[in-house]
């Protein structure tokens, strides 16, 4: 009986031994997992933080780009002010010119005395002294060059496009050879003339009957019944539809 009360004694104590190494070893996992759980836990505070701080600056960056953005609108619509103003200003400075297209060059011609004859034509006298300017201008080897002519008075100019629109012109009327088509149109500057490019392919594209200018705006029409369209710049060709 002493060796089998020795036996349960040692194996009791065994027991509470390898409890008491269980407790210890659980005691310290739990101390590690604690630790990780704080450490992880800063951690996601710093992290926290963090994201607070960059929403935070992308919120400002966003304000200031709002702010960049609209100041930039403003500085285009500003741009384009003074672009249009430059447009006007060149254009007002042409506002007694004509420019003649097709017109044949000779040697030896006497410009002044073609553009008395055009006033036969289109039933509207002009004298020498109606002419300010009268020369052409340069152009590409092998191109026949444009003639621009200034006359003294706008009023002038007018009735001398308002009758060659309502006649066709060509060479022969000039005793030239041939029966070419001669276009008497406003002396446009480039910008202008650009626009009114864009215009009349756009006119062409979407089947729109008239584009034309008047006193050196653009306008553009698609039938005889609809409303006319001034075309002030490039944005307004996606009205042309």
């Amino acid at each position: 009986m002493d060796d089998v009360a020795k036996a349960l004694k040692g194996f009791r104590q065994e027991l509470r031994d390898i409890k008491a190494s269980i407790v210890k070893e659980l005691r310290e996992e739990c101390n590690e997992l604690k630790k990780s759980v704080e450490f992880m836990s800063k951690q996601f505070d710093a992290m926290s933080e963090r994201c607070k701080n960059i929403d935070k600056e992308n919120a400002e960056l966003k304000k200031a780009n709002a702010a960049l953005s609209a100041e930039c609108d403003v500085l285009k619509q500003q741009a384009r002010h003074f672009e249009n103003r430059v447009t006007d200003l060149e254009q007002y400075s042409r506002n007694k010119n004509i420019e003649i297209k097709g017109l044949t060059e000779t040697e030896h011609e006497k410009l002044p005395e073609m553009i008395k004859k055009l006033g036969d034509v289109v039933n509207v006298p002009i004298a020498e002294k109606d002419m300010e300017v009268c020369h052409r201008v340069p152009r590409k080897v092998g191109e026949c060059p444009n003639v621009v002519v200034q006359f003294t008075t706008r009023t002038k100019r007018d009735a001398v496009l308002e009758a060659a629109r309502k006649r066709r012109v060509n060479t022969a009327d000039f005793g030239l050879n041939g029966r070419s088509p001669v276009y008497i149109n406003e002396h446009l500057c480039l910008s202008v003339k650009r626009l009114l490019g864009q215009v009349t392919a756009r006119k062409n594209e979407k089947h729109w009957k008239y584009a034309w200018t008047k006193q050196g705006k653009i306008f553009a029409r698609k039938t005889d019944e609809s409303r006319v369209l001034r075309v002030r710049c490039a944005d307004d060709l996606e009205k042309i539809e």
